[in-house]
């Protein structure tokens, strides 16, 4: 392949050899930025002090299932639960795909057990592992293991 004298690159275009045509315009300058609204920051007055969660009085705040409870209450539950399984009936897993794949047979969940799912996600969140199967197993070489097992089957959970 010859070389051009001001490159060393073999697969060097030279500029001539593709010439721009008459009709290309040069793109148009972006617009002035306008000014930023007015500003004030918010000033607080005890940055250290975080104070307390405001609870309703008759829950206790070491209660994580009764704060829990607050956000996902039992007819938002149910109502998961419904959506669940009905999305489940309605999407079964093929015979060809479970002997490829191996999915699992769907059998319908109940309000106990996706508050263990979810206490799991809570669990995965809080101690990390390397592998989901991890969670199941021996957390420690002194013997301690995972919570999930207690509530939750990992076949079940996956």
């Amino acid at each position: 392949m010859p070389t051009n004298r001001t490159s060393n690159d073999i697969d060097f275009v030279p500029l001539t050899q593709y010439p721009i045509p008459l009709t290309r315009k040069a793109k148009e300058r972006p617009p002035e930025p306008w000014p930023l609204p007015a500003f004030e920051p918010l000033q607080i007055k005890d940055y250290d002090n975080h104070g307390t969660p405001n609870l309703p009085p008759y829950l206790d705040p070491h209660d994580a299932l009764g704060i829990f409870k607050l956000f996902f209450t039992d007819e938002i539950m149910d109502k998961l639960v419904e959506w669940t399984n009905k999305y489940a009936a309605l999407h079964p897993a093929k015979e060809e795909a479970r002997q490829l794949h191996r999915p699992r047979l769907w059998l319908p969940t109940c309000r106990e057990e996706l508050y263990a799912y979810f206490g799991v996600l809570i669990h995965m969140g809080i101690t990390i592992e390397s592998a989901i199967e991890d969670y199941w197993g021996i957390c420690d070489p002194d013997g301690a293991s995972h919570l999930p097992k207690n509530y939750i089957s990992l076949v079940r959970f996956q």
